[in-house]
């Protein structure tokens, strides 16, 4: 058996192959960032169209119901207003992060930091659903014991949200991780250069 030594075999496989052995493939690295920029813009997009979507229907559902029994509690009402302010808040979020988007040079560090910033804006995201989801939590509580409900209506009520918080955290970490791959990568690549 033969034993090569690791530069002899670095020389070796730069003389075939014309590059070096630790040579970082820019076409598949491009390519790939490409990739992740679509993807984290595809996800951005997709969550606030739902945000603004769940909260436009939730709060229509509430108002025609409370139209139709002929009763509706005021902390319904307050319900129905959040979540109104809520779409609202997030289409403008939505609109001034597509604004944005221009200002991000056409390189492949430019589609980098370009697909930070919408990673970092689902950070933001994440957490502000998270938060946003309290003063939901509690109205949605107060309305339906004002409604008289019974207990345990009232009871699954609760474990809903609390089991919707805990997912919002695991979401939140989630995307945090991802984001912090992306700055990872960047950091990398600047090193390099």
């Amino acid at each position: 058996m033969i034993t090569m030594e690791f530069e002899e075999m670095k020389r070796i496989w730069d003389t075939q192959n014309n590059e070096p052995v630790y040579a970082i493939n820019e076409e598949a690295l491009r390519k790939r960032i490409a990739g992740k920029k679509k993807q984290v813009s595809y996800t951005t997009g997709l969550s606030e169209l739902i945000i603004i979507g769940a909260n436009i229907l939730a709060a229509g559902i509430i108002m025609v119901s409370g139209a139709i029994e002929g009763k509706q509690s005021t902390f319904a009402y307050l319900l129905a207003a959040a979540m109104v302010l809520t779409a609202v808040f997030m289409a403008v979020s939505r609109i001034r992060r597509m604004r944005s988007e221009d200002r991000f040079e056409a390189s492949m560090l430019g589609d980098l930091d370009h697909a930070i910033a919408n990673a970092r804006y689902q950070v933001w995201l994440a957490a502000a659903g998270r938060w946003g989801l309290l003063p939901i939590a509690l109205f949605t509580t107060l309305s339906v014991w004002d409604d008289g409900t019974t207990w345990w209506k009232l009871q699954l009520v609760l474990a809903f949200f609390v089991a919707v918080y805990f997912l919002s955290g695991k979401e939140y970490k989630c995307i945090k991780h991802r984001k912090n791959k992306l700055e990872a990568l960047r950091d990398n690549l600047q090193k390099q250069n």
